[in-house]
């Protein structure tokens, strides 16, 4: 029979901090986001997962309320970058951003593994 005593400790709270390794850059983006001569966050993370992840954990993080837009690229070429700047998409906090928060939180419970880009992150519990 299967019983709460079971599993872990669900902690109420999620909280994340940056690795030491990362610290410096988090707030180099932080305080980007927090310019009052920015009008607008543009998100050229990966566009897996992982990438719209962190993307929205470092928004949340700087408390950011500015519009986001999207840059989808295919590649690095710069005609290709100019394509995706003159076409960039207003972006909306998808539904799926729970189901990535949830999977990021399993993952990080004992005896989960962590994907390789999710390293400069850490669950604090």
């Amino acid at each position: 029979m299967v019983s709460q005593e079971m599993f872990p400790p669900s902690p109420s709270d999620w909280k994340y901090v940056a690795t030491p390794t990362k610290k410096k850059q988090l707030k180099v983006l932080v305080d980007l986001m927090k310019r009052p001569d920015i009008d607008i966050i543009i998100n050229g993370a990966d566009a897996g997962r992982e990438g719209e992840l962190i993307f929205r954990l470092v928004y949340e993080h700087a408390k950011c309320n500015k519009p986001v837009k999207r840059l989808w690229v295919s590649s690095m070429e710069e005609s290709a970058l100019k394509q995706g700047f003159n076409n960039l998409r207003l972006s909306v906090i998808q539904k799926s951003i729970v189901l990535q928060k949830s999977r990021s939180m399993l993952l990080s419970l004992p005896g989960a593994a962590l994907p390789p880009s999710a390293k400069g992150w850490q669950t604090k519990t």
